[in-house]
């Protein structure tokens, strides 16, 4: 019913004000639309926690829609396994990925992934503090960061404390001001946890699957109370290459259990982190990285486009050769001269780093394809371009 479905007669006769009543009758109205939502939602929240649902009531609920951490890296609220060979950087890549987290503006990590402040809980146990705070040191040194560029408050570290996942008692409702762990996340609330390696949390052998449901327990307890994000560095074995995933030491528990496994995998030039098994479909491109020194003894994590995880696959610089010679042929003579800044501003851009437009451009040149006069780039109309 609305306000003009009211006889106004009433109005003169109880002298009552008009605009004033509109007004009430709309606040009541609003009012009572909003308990209604209210009610449903707490209906549909509630069927969440049934122990059986028709699919009818699944139907229903509506469920919070993707949220990302670290877009198309890491998902809010996930668990991420990453594993790789000794030496194959998993801890400075992870590293990495928690002082750029740090910084008080969105960082950039090799081209491609963007980080926004985040606070990350680094539990390391196996390098103890002098050790975590070199690393650190030299990947600040890298970025020539200012103290004042960073929040100090940003990056937690829990090192050499001996903490056992599977001990964690989720069963005690006053676990958290007893366990050092679970009261470093209630004081902290870290929104990524980084554990290094999983195989130093563990009490027994890692082969166990009762350890590794325990472990799982412990980690989803966490999340859905804190709606942290995971990131577990794993060892693999030395296996023969033809089955990545059957590389991951320990039980497959480990493997069925994360949200995503990603595999770091060395190469001639560098190293190559791929996603290997993703429960949500998570499309992730392969990124190629090998840690640089620079000139003043800092760390940079750098592109390197020369890695590839498969002999058949492409490089990020010769998928793009292909894609400009492609430009180049449907602009034909309508083709302009064009700067790499420019075209760094367009979707090749989006896709692709400063460095990999800038080699590929090169590369083109030294190929015939392009000059280069005053800075401008300029396509030479040979047989090879023309449509």
């Amino acid at each position: 019913m609305d306000v003009d479905d009211i006889d106004f007669l009433d109005f003169e006769i109880y002298n009552i004000n008009k605009e004033e009543y509109e007004k009430q009758f709309q606040m009541q109205k609003e009012y009572f639309e909003k308990e209604f939502e209210k009610r449903k939602q707490k209906e549909l929240k509630d069927l969440t926690k049934k122990d059986v649902l028709t699919l009818g009531e699944l139907l229903q609920i509506s469920f919070p829609k993707k949220e990302w951490l670290i877009k198309d890296l890491i998902e809010k609220g996930s668990i991420n396994l990453i594993g790789g060979d000794p030496a194959s950087f998993k801890s400075f890549l992870t590293l990495f990925i928690a002082v750029n987290g740090c910084f008080k503006s969105k960082q950039t990590l090799l081209e491609q992934i963007n980080i926004n402040p985040m606070k990350t809980l680094l539990l390391d146990e196996e390098n103890r503090h002098k050790r975590i705070k070199e690393r650190i040191k030299l990947i600040l040194e890298g970025k020539k960061a200012n103290f004042s560029d960073i929040d100090v408050n940003n990056i937690i570290i829990q090192a050499d404390k001996g903490t056992k996942l599977a001990s964690i008692d989720i069963s005690n409702p006053n676990v958290v001001y007893t366990d050092k762990l679970l009261f470093a996340i209630e004081k902290h609330k870290p929104n990524l946890i980084i554990v290094d390696s999983l195989v130093r949390f563990m009490e027994s052998d890692e082969n166990s699957t009762i350890e590794a449901r325990k472990i799982f327990d412990r980690l989803k307890f966490i999340t859905n109370k804190y709606g942290c994000s995971w990131i577990i560095l794993h060892h693999t074995r030395k296996g023969n290459g033809k089955n990545k995933i059957n590389d991951v030491r320990g039980s497959g528990d480990f493997i069925a259990m994360v949200d995503n496994l990603f595999m770091i995998n060395k190469s001639k030039d560098g190293f190559t982190l791929s996603l290997e098994k993703s429960r949500d479909g998570l499309k992730f491109e392969d990124l190629s990285f090998i840690v640089k020194e620079t000139e003043n003894g800092g760390l940079i994590l750098d592109s390197c486009d020369s890695v590839k995880s498969n002999s058949n696959e492409k490089t990020k610089k010769e998928q793009l050769k292909e894609e400009l010679l492609k430009w180049f042929r449907n602009k034909g003579e309508d083709m302009k001269p064009f700067s790499a800044d420019s075209l760094a501003k367009t979707n090749f851009g989006e896709k692709y780093g400063r460095s990999t437009i800038y080699d590929s451009l090169k590369e083109l040149k030294e190929e015939g394809f392009l000059v280069n006069e005053n800075r401008k780039w300029i396509v030479v109309l040979s047989k090879n371009i023309k449509k």
